[in-house]
């Protein structure tokens, strides 16, 4: 059951509601607002000012754009001075209905937070969530926009918003300073320019569809003329605005940053809005006329998803004589357990108490308190209790243990690493249960779904140097010199699955010789026919080292972020997104200014 209640804007305290009218239909500024825009009269300002210039290009596939873009246009211009990437994923998601505004993408590119969490499905742009009855006083959350932050921060500061979307503009847009609802894109490109020279706004985003209009006809593809020709135009058109930047009086003084993105891509029959590589290619660009090229090389992994009442788990590791992989005190023992959690209904990321995310029970387990990842052996001697905080964020970490047998002193080591880095370390009599005939479970009564990549077990206590390298490492060849190491190893991909005979359990293939196989299971009958199909998700690869490197894949979360940085703004922890480009930071000192400026 599903009904719309109180809504919670967090963050946004004191928001002005503006009394907005149409003209094409535009949305009019209060009068300061206009005041704010100057004439051949204006005098510069010497003071920098910071401003956005958003485009997103609906239905425009990354690869098609890298591939067709005019190689000798704007965009291929662009590149020499951005930060960039063609292989974008768009939200996991499906429409709820074909041909609409998009409003899961949207409402992603606006607020920075996951579709999870934000839970809009519709163009009423409110979350639409299931409530629990017995709990009257529930809430639906609705996730401040950037536009929302950025009137919070300062109540003055001009935001613009033209796009062809009319709800859009209306309920998710509405707390932009003037909102302009036009007819197409040509409309577009006029309302942007008319504004970059006679007004001063310092956050604009626009919205071309050409691209998708003519996707939607003829296919997004290729080989659809007018989905290249809408391209082309496009290109055009930002080529425009970027002389239109250069021209104005205080340009010397003005940092501008331009992001080119796409909301979602297609596929060649003229649909879209699935989860199709196609579909979901979407791309970023992120220019400022003082950065240096780079393109984002970032990687995308698969996961499985699981969920305590919809999939789960499970390896039968209960024969007696041949258990393998529990923890006696003469075991050398490691794990590393690789995931991405998902949001509660409340939007955190926390547990509640002993949540078993991965388990031996009454041998050994990984499990969620709270906002920690604690590790617990157990022992005739008592057990070892570690936690360490993880699993936050919406992010992909790697979690690590490892245990050395008992010694003479009748104690073992004992290390806990998260994403290659040491947590914890020492010393601790605990003998493990060696015998025990449990076996070993993935999401176990955890109150938030979770993603698994990869799990592998070892037949020897890693050391601090092998936690550290091996945290962002994925398939282990055989040709490996570890991969002997291994006592098992789960790969959790479509490629991996050695049986899907069984409607409703996937048998995941060891990749270790003697080793078991894993059963993933579903638990929700009314989802047997696409259990199959969706139970594994692409997902950008976000391992910390990873994207330390610079080394991204676009999503429609990241934009907000950075430009909250280019505004000087906060980053909210709400965002699921993150800042990346205050790693260039050093490009925005650029001028030798006078002295006394």
């Amino acid at each position: 059951m599903k009904k719309l209640i109180n809504i919670v804007i967090v963050g946004v305290v004191g928001l002005l509601i503006i009394s907005l009218h149409y003209s094409c239909t535009t949305y009019e500024a209060p009068d300061g607002i206009a005041e704010d825009g100057f004439d051949s009269d204006s005098v510069i300002s010497t003071t920098i000012h910071r401003k956005v210039l958003w485009i997103n290009i609906d239905g425009a596939v990354g690869s098609i754009v890298e591939k067709k873009m005019p190689q000798d246009g704007t965009i291929a211009k662009m590149l020499k001075h951005s930060k960039y990437s063609w292989v974008g994923l768009s939200d996991n998601r499906t429409l709820q209905k074909e041909g609409s505004e998009d409003p899961v993408t949207w409402a992603t590119m606006m607020t920075g937070v996951n579709p999870e969490k934000h839970q809009i499905t519709d163009e009423s742009y409110v979350a639409n969530m299931e409530y629990d009855p017995s709990n009257p006083n529930e809430k639906v959350i609705q996730y401040p926009t950037i536009l929302h932050h950025i009137a919070d921060n300062d109540s003055e500061n001009p935001t613009l918003c033209v796009t062809p979307w009319d709800k859009l503009n209306k309920n998710l847009l509405n707390a932009a300073q003037k909102t302009v609802t036009t007819a197409n894109d040509e409309e577009t490109k006029n309302v942007i320019l008319e504004h970059l020279k006679n007004s001063d706004f310092n956050f604009t985003l626009l919205s071309f569809s050409g691209m998708l209009e003519a996707g939607k006809s003829g296919g997004f593809s290729a080989n659809n003329a007018n989905y290249i020709t809408a391209l082309q135009h496009i290109d055009a058109y930002i080529g425009e605005f970027l002389q239109a930047i250069d021209e104005r009086k205080n340009a010397f003084y003005e940092d501008w940053l331009v992001v080119v993105t796409s909301n979602h891509g297609g596929k060649e029959d003229g649909s879209y809005g699935g989860n199709s590589p196609e579909e979901r290619n979407t791309f970023g660009i992120f220019y400022y006329p003082h950065y240096t090229e780079q393109r984002m090389l970032g990687k995308k992994m698969y996961g499985a998803y699981f969920d305590s009442s919809k999939a789960q788990g499970i390896v039968l590791d209960t024969v007696s004589t041949n258990i393998k992989y529990a923890i006696g005190e003469n075991s050398s023992f490691s794990v590393e357990f690789i995931m991405r959690m998902n949001p509660r209904k409340d939007g955190s990321y926390k547990g509640d108490n002993w949540n078993a995310i991965f388990s031996k029970s009454g041998s050994w387990g990984i499990f969620r308190q709270r906002e920690t990842a604690s590790l617990r052996i157990e022992g005739s001697t008592g057990a070892l209790e570690e936690a360490v905080a993880a699993f936050n964020d919406p992010q992909w970490h790697n979690y690590g243990f490892s245990v050395a047998p008992m010694n003479n002193a009748q104690s073992r080591e004992w290390i806990v690493a998260l994403d290659g880095k040491i947590m914890k370390k020492g010393t601790k009599d605990v003998r493990g249960v060696a015998d025990n005939k449990s076996p070993l479970r993935i999401c176990d009564h955890v109150p938030t779904s979770f993603y698994v990549s990869e799990i592998r077990l070892w037949k020897k206590a890693l050391t601090e140097n092998e936690l550290t390298q091996q945290a962002a490492l994925l398939d282990i060849s055989s040709n490996d010199a570890h991969f002997k190491d291994l006592l098992a190893y789960w790969k959790l991909n479509p490629d991996e699955v050695k049986d899907a005979s069984k409607q409703d359990t996937l048998v995941i293939k060891n990749q270790i010789a003697d080793g078991l196989d894993l059963l993933y299971v579903n638990l929700d009958k009314q989802n047997s026919g696409t259990f199959k199909e969706k139970a594994f998700v692409e997902l950008p690869n976000t391992f910390p080292t990873y994207v330390s490197t610079g080394n991204l894949i676009m999503e429609n979360t990241l934009v907000v972020p950075q430009v909250l940085y280019w505004l000087n703004m906060s980053t909210n922890t709400i965002l699921d997104g993150f800042k990346f480009i205050n790693n260039y930071a050093s490009s925005e000192e650029w001028r030798d200014l006078p002295e006394d400026e």
